[in-house]
């Protein structure tokens, strides 16, 4: 079974190289890492270079968002199954992607596979978690509430990108979302959940920078649905909001953290 990892950077010089070392220690060696930069003026290029003969493919060009380079890289996959590495994201031990591999031998009529992440102190990337991002509980009808499976913690069949399309372009921050109501209500794709931590990400970026974001991210949670001939409405998704800041309260509290 071959494995697509897609990792799309923009000035990512202070921690794209933890993401690739992170691919490059994986135990299992059929591994396809595809890099997609947006053409980044800091040290990043410099960065991938170095490390070049170590991806399938590597494109550095301007772009028109982060989800326009995943649709690159995903059109450049060769895989069986494709996951999404972000730039600022490392898996959480070197045997991830075996661990990948051996659900979806055992179970192989699942077209994806849902994991947890963690998120963590971006000066401290082994040190307690901020935040758990957990699929135990996860169950389909919670995406009209906005919760939604982490998307660095899934991972598809190839198929299901030839069969349910890409990204779709003007979203701004949750067309990942919409991708996966797409799949999950719309499309109804079969799936496992692994009791495994499989990614680390950097607490920060575009999703996670105060109220604006989190009122944009409404808005387009919202509009996916509705796109998809899901009914919801912005009040509706907004109740993930204080249920996820107490989990957080709880997390810091040691109630919910276990490797």
């Amino acid at each position: 079974m071959k494995i697509t990892i897609i990792t799309v950077s923009f000035n990512s010089e202070t921690t794209i190289e933890d993401t690739i070392l992170s691919v490059i220690g994986q135990t299992y060696s059929n591994i396809e890492h595809i890099v997609i930069d947006g053409g980044s003026s800091d040290n990043t290029q410099n960065i991938l270079n170095k490390y070049r003969c170590k991806f399938s493919h590597l494109v550095i060009e301007k772009d028109n968002g982060i989800y326009d380079a995943m649709n690159k890289g995903i059109k450049l996959s060769s895989g069986d199954v494709i996951s999404i590495l972000n730039s600022d994201d490392i898996f959480s031990e070197n045997d991830v992607i075996s661990r990948v591999v051996h659900e979806f031998t055992q179970h192989s009529q699942a077209e994806a596979l849902l994991t947890n992440i963690t998120y963590v102190n971006a000066s401290d990337l082994f040190g307690n978690p901020l935040r758990v991002s957990s699929i135990k509980y996860f169950s389909p009808w919670q995406l009209r509430f906005g919760f939604n499976p982490p998307h660095p913690g899934l991972f598809l069949k190839s198929n299901v990108y030839k069969k349910y399309g890409l990204f779709k372009a003007g979203y701004e921050i949750s067309a990942d979302y919409e991708f996966i109501v797409r799949l999950f209500l719309k499309g109804r794709i079969s799936y496992v959940k692994a009791s495994l931590y499989s990614v680390i990400m950097r607490q920060g970026g575009v999703s996670s920078s105060g109220w604006s974001s989190t009122h944009l991210i409404s808005k387009e949670m919202v509009r996916g649905c509705l796109n998809n001939s899901i009914m919801t409405s912005y009040l509706l998704v907004s109740i993930r909001l204080p249920i996820k800041f107490l989990t957080q309260v709880l997390l810091r509290k040691g109630k919910f953290w276990r490797r």
